[in-house]
């Protein structure tokens, strides 16, 4: 009987060490990239897929961009960010149908019905199902390339339709559309904004061969390989099976075709696929360098989603979204600008006071860590939301936060064991890495 008692508490007790190690796994598997929300804003506003070093972008080109609502689109915006606020973006637009299109007629209206049901948004990688085209289409982005991925019924008249006349950044004054082999088209299109005109040069590949290229030209369409004018689109036509995937590749250059054809080279021989794993691991990476203990889920999502937005820029100019977050400095030398503040929510996900809730969630992520930014690079020591916080600096150095008792105000702040004046910290002191330990 002892025997029998012994057998059945060492079972007991395996189990619960068993069920304890499940549940301890359980929450170690919460990952930072599934708490972020790329939509933003009162509208569900959704600024595009990119990767955290923001050169490429990919949105969906709605009424005012595009919100979470939205049924109809009128293509997928890709955009190539200038490397200052002066240049010009380079942009142009892509639109898919299984119509046939035997007229100019048949190409004005070339609006895409989206199921909104069916949308999956995640760093890195977003995808939406078009109903009236039977079309699965998914978006994702390199460094300098623009990866898309189109999944169609079986159909003979699969069009993906380039738009180099669609842009939101400025306007077209001309541009130019070829194909040089069944899989590859180029062109340019000239942009003007204000007193300034930009010559963009892109190259797009594809991983099927077309069945016919046409290109229309403001009211015509022909079968002729190239042609230069205001009003140009390509029509690529193919023959699909049911759910065959077709493959679209973008590289942008301001400089000429052969330097688009290089930055397309540098990672066109990654798949779609691959290309979403490359931009989701360096989206993990970024938010690998911070790790938060206590907070509810709410406050890790506000606080990662922030970090997220702070690396995102929009193809729609808009001067709120051009306020950086200091805490991306910390990790990436990239220095902020402006930081307007505001009254946060700490426990919800709603935001105040204003309308594009990035900005509140870039406040958030670093208000909610214990710092309120001041003049000359310095910070305010306020309560952290969260026990402790721990964050990689871009110099290889570490700095903690620490959190002890409850309180909404802080009673001793002091960093590597020396009182701080006035409850303030600079950013110089924080790179010099060390555990700052807030006492409430």
């Amino acid at each position: 009987m002892k025997k029998f008692l012994l057998l059945f508490t060492s079972l007991l007790f395996s189990l619960i060490i068993l069920s304890c190690e499940k549940e301890e796994q359980i929450i170690e598997t919460i990952s930072p990239i599934n708490l972020v929300d790329v939509f933003m804003g009162e509208d569900s506003t959704y600024n595009g897929v990119c990767i955290p070093t923001n050169k490429t972008t990919q949105m969906l080109l709605g009424n005012k961009g595009y919100s979470k609502s939205d049924s109809l689109v009128s293509g997928f915006l890709v955009t190539h960010h200038s490397q200052n606020d002066e240049s010009i973006h380079a942009q142009l637009s892509i639109t898919t149908s299984v119509k046939p299109i035997k007229s100019f007629k048949d190409l004005q209206d070339d609006v895409m019905i989206v199921d909104p049901s069916t949308v999956i948004a995640e760093p890195g990688f977003f995808e939406v199902y078009l109903p009236e085209n039977k079309t699965l289409a998914a978006l994702t982005t390199g460094q300098n390339v623009a990866f898309q991925k189109y999944t169609f019924p079986d159909t003979n008249v699969a069009n993906i339709i380039i738009d180099p006349n669609k842009v939101t950044d400025g306007k077209v004054v001309t541009s130019q559309l070829f194909t040089t082999s069944p899989r590859e088209l180029q062109g340019y299109n000239i942009i003007q904004k204000g007193s300034k005109k930009e010559k963009i040069y892109f190259v797009i590949k594809i991983t099927k061969d077309y069945g016919s290229f046409r290109i229309a030209d403001h009211r015509s369409i022909t079968n002729k390989l190239k042609v230069t004018g205001r009003h140009t689109k390509g029509i690529l036509t193919f023959q699909t099976n049911r759910n065959e995937a077709v493959e679209v590749k973008v590289g942008f250059s301001r400089k000429g075709l052969e330097e688009a054809k290089y930055n397309l080279r540098a990672e066109s021989h990654n798949s779609f696929s691959l290309a979403v794993n490359n931009a989701q691991n360096q989206w993990e990476a970024t938010f690998d360098k911070f790790y938060l203990e206590g907070g509810s889920k709410v406050n890790q999502s506000k606080f990662y989603t922030g970090i997220y937005q702070s690396h995102h820029l929009s193809p729609i100019k808009n001067d709120n979204l051009f306020i950086e977050n200091p805490l991306i400095g910390l990790i990436s030398k990239n220095k902020s600008k402006t930081l307007k503040t505001g009254f946060v929510n700490f426990n919800s996900l709603d935001e105040v006071s204003y309308s594009n809730d990035s900005i509140n969630n870039e406040i958030y992520s670093l208000q909610s860590i214990g710092l309120t930014p001041l003049e000359g690079e310095k910070y305010k020591i306020t309560a952290p939301v969260f026990d402790r916080v721990s964050i990689d600096l871009f110099n290889g150095k570490n700095f903690v936060i620490e959190k002890k008792n409850r309180s909404k105000t802080p009673n001793e702040v002091s960093y590597n064991g020396n009182i701080l004046e006035d409850n303030i910290i600079s950013e110089e002191q924080i790179l010099l890495g060390g555990i700052l330990k807030v006492s409430l």
